[in-house]
């Protein structure tokens, strides 16, 4: 009785081999649709967030509300919001430590470094063509800026508009993911 439970064990296992190669292919091809969907859908609430005041970020100060003319931080001209997108990271191009890259498909989703402001800032001083990522890095670690008419230092706090809507989107993503792997199964025919 033994030799025929491992006869039948060794059928099913040189069967489930043959397979591992298709399951995989189409659990990766699954997962990279739904990655791009949530990629894009996380994009989307990260503009909303912002414009619904729903990312917990302070309000403009006063002199910085007459100044832009409104008190929703990063959107005053709605380039900083326009600028999130997302994109596609292939394997190996995201540095993710200092000897260390991506070993697989991955999603960027914020202001990409390449986005260009598209108009001088001329409010504050003199000019400088800065992309709209390192405006955004610097809106969301804060910084200080020195006006240049009186040299006064003007600390402009932190406010990290990623955090709040990747929490909101995390438990969206996991679904995603997890019916990937299960439309990956059910294109098998397994239970």
């Amino acid at each position: 009785m033994s030799r025929f439970a491992s006869i039948r064990l060794t059928g099913n296992v040189a069967r489930a081999a043959g397979m591992a190669g298709f399951m995989d292919k189409v659990v990766i091809e699954n997962c990279d649709n739904n990655l791009e969907r949530s990629a894009a859908e996380l994009a989307s609430k990260m503009k909303s967030m912002i414009v619904r005041k729903q990312c917990g970020l302070a309000s403009n100060t006063e002199l910085t509300q007459k100044v832009k003319g409104g008190n929703i931080p990063l959107v005053d001209s709605s380039q900083l919001v326009n600028g999130i997108t997302w994109s596609k990271v292939g394997k190996g191009q995201a540095k993710l430590t200092k000897n260390r890259t991506n070993n697989f498909e991955a999603y960027f989703v914020g202001v990409n470094r390449n986005a260009p402001i598209k108009a001088p800032s001329s409010h504050i001083g003199e000019y400088q063509p800065v992309s709209l990522y390192n405006i955004a890095k610097n809106q969301v670690r804060g910084y200080t800026v020195k006006l240049p008419r009186n040299g006064i230092k003007k600390v402009v706090p932190a406010r990290d508009f990623r955090t709040a809507p990747y929490d909101a989107h995390k438990e969206r993503h996991r679904e995603l993911m997890a019916n990937a792997v299960a439309s990956g199964i059910k294109v098998l025919g397994m239970p």
